[in-house]
């Protein structure tokens, strides 16, 4: 199942959406939360990765925890200057070995049904490892269920079907899809390697003789009267194969494969207006917000606070708080629409200007859009502004002209309160 192309992309969507998400750990005193920090970040990505890739296959994933000791500096943020918190060996987590459940697994619970050891059989050896080195998440608990509940369980009915109907349709392509071979004989026999034989095996022959090796001999009888040959081969083109009802079918099979994982159809398939994907697509963030939940639980219980029990005691994780930034699934379209709203306002706006406006380079470079100044994109045309700055010449002589009249004796110091009938270039008065 984790080949099909559906089931595929649904899953690279859903790890893809959740794996890339900050996280924060936070703890009153800054060493806690500085050497906690610097021993899990690196392992991360692939803990959220193998936790989910695992877990929609099979309803749970789980790890064994390989410690070793290293001496490692830690520092902390402060007014912009980093300070050193602490500086030597500790605990740290060297890797997180994930299992494939399929390996040859005992799995073990106690009284309060929650995973205590898991054994497995190595070449007839019995290897056991106990809960407290073991990474165990469970994906979409039901009960008391250790194990969870598969996404892919959930699409396995429409993919077998949908892998029958796929091989029905092309079963019935192979036998209407290519061109078949029609062969005109005549009644009766005739006589073959000294034989008589009829005709229609001599036609399975001929026919056989085509398909295998491209060239066939025909007999050259011909008809009597109407002159036409008796013997006769021909490719006859293929009726209408009708796959519609196949492609039909295998359309609604990939919607509920996807719909299986959490996600809305219109999101990967189907045609669909913007207004109907855009609130799908908020549908899509609230499911993958309950996937972080989860997430969050078990990284926190089987690593985080493990991390800090190991280095500064059992009694530290009861202020450590661990979180996966929700923000970040909606940020890029949130950011979008802000920044469109920004830049529509900021222009309708005549006459007034806005006292704080936001950084719009934060914005682009967290929408991953690349930026360069305008200088680098619009350079200067030397024709236009040689055009533009004749025509200012020109406006400037013509205003000083219009002035030079003005100014001289009669120009244009006529009485503004007389009408104007009454003024002419000979009144002296």
């Amino acid at each position: 199942m984790s080949v099909d192309p559906m089931i595929r992309l649904a899953t690279n969507l859903i790890v893809g959406l959740i794996s890339g998400l900050k996280f924060t750990i936070a703890h009153p005193d800054e060493k806690v939360q500085a050497v906690v920090n610097d021993i899990y970040k690196i392992h991360h990505n692939s803990t959220v990765r193998n936790m989910l890739t695992s877990g929609l296959k099979y309803g749970f994933s789980f790890g064994e925890k390989v410690w070793q000791r290293e001496e490692i500096t830690s520092t902390s943020e402060a007014k912009g200057e980093k300070n050193v918190v602490y500086s030597g060996k500790v605990a740290s987590l060297k890797k997180v070995k994930w299992l494939d459940p399929r390996q040859n697994f005992e799995f073990y619970v106690n009284k309060s049904d929650e995973i205590s050891k898991v054994v497995q059989v190595q070449n007839s050896t019995r290897v056991a490892v106990k809960r407290d080195k073991i990474v165990w998440f469970i994906l979409d608990r039901e009960f008391s269920s250790v194990f969870g509940k598969s996404r892919y369980k959930s699409a396995y009915i429409d993919w077998y079907y949908s892998k029958i109907a796929r091989q029905y349709m092309l079963k019935h392509l192979e036998k209407t899809g290519s061109p078949h071979l029609e062969v005109r004989y005549p009644l009766g026999e005739n006589l073959l390697d000294g034989q008589m034989v009829s005709n229609d095996q001599i036609a399975q022959r001929m026919a056989q003789s085509l398909l295998v090796h491209g060239s066939v001999m025909v007999p050259s009888e011909v008809d009597e009267t109407s002159k036409e040959p008796r013997w006769s081969l021909e490719y006859k083109e293929p009726k209408n194969t009708s796959l519609d009802a196949y492609m039909d079918y295998l359309q609604l099979a990939d919607r509920r494969k996807v719909q299986a994982h959490g996600i809305p159809d219109s999101i990967l398939v189907g045609d669909s207006n913007f207004s109907e994907t855009d609130a799908k697509t908020d549908l899509l963030l609230i499911m993958a917000e309950d996937l972080v939940d989860q997430l969050e639980e078990s990284i926190k219980t089987d690593l985080i606070d493990v991390i800090a029990a190991y280095n500064f005691g059992p009694k530290i994780i009861n202020d450590l708080v661990f979180t996966i930034d929700r923000s970040g699934l909606g940020r890029r379209k949130a950011i979008k629409e802000f920044m469109t709203a920004m830049l529509r306002v900021g222009t309708a706006m005549k006459g007034r200007k806005m006292t704080f406006w936001p950084d719009i380079r934060k914005g682009f470079k967290d929408l991953g859009i690349p930026t360069t100044t305008f200088d680098e994109l619009f350079v200067e045309d030397e024709l236009e502004t040689k055009r533009q700055e004749d025509l200012m010449k020109a406006k400037e002589k013509q205003d000083a002209g219009n002035d030079k009249d003005r100014n001289r004796p009669g120009g244009d110091n006529r009485s503004r309160t007389r009408d104007a009938k009454d003024d002419s270039a000979t009144d002296n008065n």
